[in-house]
């Protein structure tokens, strides 16, 4: 109807023209909308019902809920003790540490990629690569040449637990 009432406004071009004598220039978009309204929906009685309810939900005759609403007469509740759970288990500590505790057993030595894979036992050498790299940004390592690698010296320190992080 709207529509209707917006193609009649461009053809007939009411602000070119003056208005026929039924009609209002403004508001006949809004005036054929409010008299083609649809009456309003009755009031609902029941609770919408699933179409198919088989295919949809399966029903179980085992289903302790009842098939149709009830009303809640009362409210029973029950407080339990609390289940504390377990302290977490101690971390095995990540690669950095790792790393860190190896090329502190001799600081000045350099270091090639796959031997520090081995002394921290790492089987996935790409991945290292890619830590090592990223370390090396970081100023924690310092990259001699292609694959071999040695402590950065602000990270050498008498104390190996003072510079893990």
């Amino acid at each position: 109807m709207a529509l209707e009432a917006a193609r009649d406004q461009v053809t007939t071009a009411p602000e070119v023209r003056p208005p026929d004598s039924g009609t209002t220039a403004q508001g006949s978009i809004k005036g054929a909308v409010i008299s083609a309204l649809l009456p309003p929906r009755r009031p609902r009685v029941s609770a919408r019902k699933v179409k198919s309810p088989m295919t949809r939900y399966p029903g179980v005759a085992t289903d302790p809920r009842p098939a149709t609403s009830q009303d809640i007469t009362h409210l029973a509740i029950t407080v339990h003790q609390a289940v504390l759970a377990p302290p977490p288990a101690p971390r095995a500590p990540g690669r950095r540490a790792l790393l860190l505790r190896l090329l502190r057993t001799d600081p000045h030595r350099t270091w090639q990629s796959r031997e520090i894979a081995e002394g921290i036992s790492c089987s996935n050498i790409k991945s290292l690569w890619t830590q090592l790299r990223d370390w090396t940004k970081e100023g924690v390592l310092q990259r001699v040449a292609r694959n071999t690698y040695e402590l950065a010296p602000e990270w050498i320190c008498a104390n190996p637990s003072a510079g893990a992080v």
